[in-house]
């Protein structure tokens, strides 16, 4: 969802007329994606691609978007293995 461009709106500091831009938050329980992951294997130093078919990812806990520290958060969620599929992930090692 793309921000919204505010025309004007009251600040309650002040009673002047300000602008700038609205975010809108999601309402949506569950997000189905595709995910893809390059780098370095650690233990074997050698690089390493995983790609998920198809994750669904729920937030883990409420995001405090007042605060005054950076937005955090924590993504929880499931593999699903797609028809055809004998795996709901690959993961490839290159020597």
């Amino acid at each position: 969802m793309a921000p919204q461009r505010l025309v004007s709106c009251i600040d309650l500091n002040d009673s002047d007329a300000t602008t700038g831009t609205r975010v809108l938050g999601a309402s949506e329980i569950s997000k189905p994606r595709f995910v893809m992951v390059e780098g370095i294997n650690l233990a074997t130093n050698k690089r390493v691609r995983v790609e998920i078919d198809r994750v669904v990812l729920n937030s883990a806990q409420a995001t405090e978007l007042m605060g005054r520290e950076f937005i955090s958060g924590q993504l929880t969620g499931s593999l699903v293995t797609l028809e055809g599929r004998d795996s709901p992930y690959t993961m490839d090692m290159y020597d």
